[in-house]
Order: C-alpha cells, then sequence, then structure tokens
C-alpha cells in the first residue's frame, strides 16, 4: 500500500518558511480527491492567520511505500496561495497552535520499550485577538480542529512511524490551548 505526502509552505514575515507536512490517502484516494482536500485545507488555514503571511501549497502530490516511506511517484496536480485574512496583531512568530494526531498503533523500539504512535502538527500565523491572557480561545483551537477533522474526513489522515516501519491513520485529533513555542537558527 502507499499514501499521499504534501507540503504546505508559510512565507512573508521573519523567520519564514513554515513548513506543514501533510500525509495521508492510504491508497483509497484518487490525485484529484487529495488536490481538491489540500486546496479546501489552505483555504482554512489562511482565513484564521495573520494577513502578513501566506498559505502555499505547490500542488506536488508524492506517494509514499507505508512502509518504507520510499518516494514511488510524484504528481503535480494545481497548487493555491492564498494569504492570511486576520488584520489582528500577529502573535510573535514562534508562537504556533499544537495539533495532536493519536493514532491505534504501538511500536516496540530496539530497547524492547512500546510506544504509541503520534503525529504532530503545527499551526503558525495565529494572531493576538485569537488568544486570551496568552492562551488560545477555545473556540479558536476548535475552529482549527475542525478544518483538520474535515480534512481528516476526506482523505484519511496518516501518520508515519520510521521505528516500527508502518503507517497508521489517524483516530483523533486534539488541540494544546498554549501556544507551542517553536525556536529556528534563522530568527
Amino acid at each position: 500500500m502507499s499514501h499521499f505526502r504534501s507540503q504546505v509552505v508559510f512565507l512573508g514575515v521573519p523567520g519564514t518558511p513554515w513548513y506543514m507536512t501533510l500525509k495521508g490517502g492510504s491508497g483509497l484516494v484518487t490525485n484529484l480527491q487529495w488536490a481538491t482536500a489540500m486546496t479546501a485545507l489552505v483555504a482554512d488555514i489562511a482565513s484564521g492567520i495573520t494577513g502578513e503571511v501566506s498559505v502555499n501549497w505547490d500542488g506536488v502530490i508524492d506517494t509514499l511505500d507505508d512502509s518504507t516511506e520510499v518516494l514511488e511517484d510524484s504528481a503535480a496536480v494545481g497548487g493555491t496561495t492564498v494569504y492570511g485574512a486576520n488584520v489582528a496583531d500577529p502573535l510573535p512568530y514562534a508562537n504556533q497552535l499544537l495539533i495532536r494526531l493519536g493514532t491505534d498503533g504501538i511500536v516496540t523500539g530496539p530497547t524492547g520499550r512500546t510506544t504509541r504512535v503520534r503525529g504532530k502538527i503545527f499551526v503558525p500565523g495565529l494572531c493576538e485577538n485569537q488568544t486570551t491572557g496568552g492562551i488560545f480561545q477555545p473556540a479558536v483551537r476548535d475552529q482549527v480542529l475542525e478544518w483538520f477533522t474535515q480534512f481528516d474526513s476526506a482523505v484519511g489522515m496518516v501518520v508515519y512511524s520510521p521505528t516500527g516501519q508502518a503507517t497508521f491513520p489517524t483516530t483523533s485529533t486534539s488541540g494544546v490551548l498554549t501556544p507551542a513555542v517553536l525556536r529556528s537558527r534563522r530568527d
């Protein structure tokens, strides 16, 4: 089996580019379905982030082997660039909303320790009017979770485990109210 991978690139402010890699499909989705879902997700993300940032998907859809993540094919289908729509002051650019992806996958590492397979997505470019007292407003977190829930419903997101050499479907998403802080050598 195989799955798709595409990358969203955020541009426009110091510290960019920021990257978001999305995986899904698991052989059950066509390139056109993936492209439609990617275009919708990019528009959703742009609707909630600062107007200083553009959200870009170049239309590239990589097909990867489920167990090795070796590139099997790559196609370009459309693509889109949308500028953020929020006119409020942006949060410090290192602050991002963390989305946790849960799976039912459990793998055993080289030391014999078992761990649950989980993934993460960071959503950058959010604004001051989306926080209260230094944390994201629950309604903002819930809206961002809805964007990814819709994407997951359309294409079935997956998380790859290099330890288990397997891909696992996402079974849950949750968002953290406290901003995740990313550091970059470029800032």
